[in-house]
């Protein structure tokens, strides 16, 4: 009876032993996993945070820029392109706040801009709202006049001066009435994460908004009479302005940011185009200036489009982060 009972302990005792060393090895599997899972979470931040490697960045540079010349080169990231800044004295074009009062040279210029167009049009046009049409109408009236008044005539190199500075007007009309810098853009920094995230985002917009060389033709039909090509127009018009929204509203990595911007503001002057073409009551100089600008504006376009792919080849090659 007495040896029942020893037996009947040991066994409980080992069973208890057991239970507790069950607990102990779930408990270590727990740990371990835990452990490896916040190793393994960290590493993938870590790799994350990783930058683009500057031996990357160069053979971006190369790509990007063709010459000392390359209307998209902003030496200093203020949203100013160089050629730009080379126009103000008071500007340097290697300097992001030229005169260190903490504005960015961009925004400075965009708010002298702003404040020196709404004072001109309130003094010259108390109450008035005009078309461009109006506007460059005046705009010769008055350079023709102050000619005529100083000179007392009006020679042939004059005529041409004059012409040439009306259609360089014409092409550079903003069709949507903004012209985009690198300052709007909402720039990250140059990760894998945010530049792979930029990736992912762009190539799902470039096969939800392919470009279209046909649609070029929508604006030479809108000009035909008896062809009625609203709805097309309307399409067009939403595909393009959804397509700049969407452009517009991106986290885009510090070293794009460049062709971001010329890619977003050809989508938006197209936008504009067909925003003009559609109206029932067009500005005629406007409707012109779409028909002039279209043809230069899907090159930029293109081009924009060619060299984020070839950023999107480069950021996957290897090593390309460190």
């Amino acid at each position: 009876m007495k040896q029942m009972k020893e037996d009947n302990i040991l066994r409980e005792e080992r069973k208890f032993f057991l239970y507790r060393k069950g607990i102990i090895w779930v408990f270590g599997i727990f740990v371990f996993i835990f452990l490896a899972y916040f190793a393994y979470s960290f590493y993938q931040e870590k790799k994350a945070k990783k930058t683009l490697s500057q031996e990357k960045r160069n053979l971006l540079a190369v790509n990007y820029v063709k010459d000392e010349n390359d209307a998209f080169r902003d030496s200093d990231g203020d949203g100013l392109y160089d050629w730009f800044e080379e126009l103000y004295p008071n500007l340097d074009p290697h300097k992001y706040d030229t005169d260190g009062d903490g504005v960015s040279d961009g925004e400075y210029i965009r708010q002298k801009e702003r404040i020196e167009a709404k004072n001109r049009f309130a003094r010259e046009n108390p109450g008035e709202e005009l078309t461009e049409s109006d506007k460059i109408a005046r705009g010769l009236y008055m350079a023709l006049y102050t000619v005529y008044k100083k000179e007392g005539k009006i020679d042939d190199a004059t005529k041409q001066k004059i012409s040439e500075n009306v259609a360089d007007y014409v092409k550079k009309i903003p069709l949507n009435g903004k012209i985009y810098l690198r300052e709007d853009i909402k720039k990250v920094e140059d990760t894998k994460k945010n530049s792979f995230a930029y990736m992912k985002k762009m190539k799902e917009l470039f096969k939800e908004y392919p470009i279209k060389t046909s649609e070029i033709m929508l604006i030479f039909k809108a000009l035909k009479e008896g062809e009625d090509v609203s709805a097309d127009l309307d399409r067009a018009y939403k595909k393009y302005k959804h397509y700049r929204e969407a452009l517009e509203k991106m986290e885009v990595p510090r070293i794009v940011a460049g062709r971001h911007t010329q890619l977003l503001n050809a989508v938006n002057q197209i936008e504009g185009a067909f925003r003009i073409m559609k109206e029932k009551n067009k500005d005629d100089l406007m409707a012109f200036s779409s028909i002039v600008q279209m043809s230069d504006i899907f090159q930029p376009l293109i081009d924009a489009i060619k060299h984020i792919q070839t950023y999107f080849e480069i950021i996957q090659e290897k090593d390309a982060f460190q």
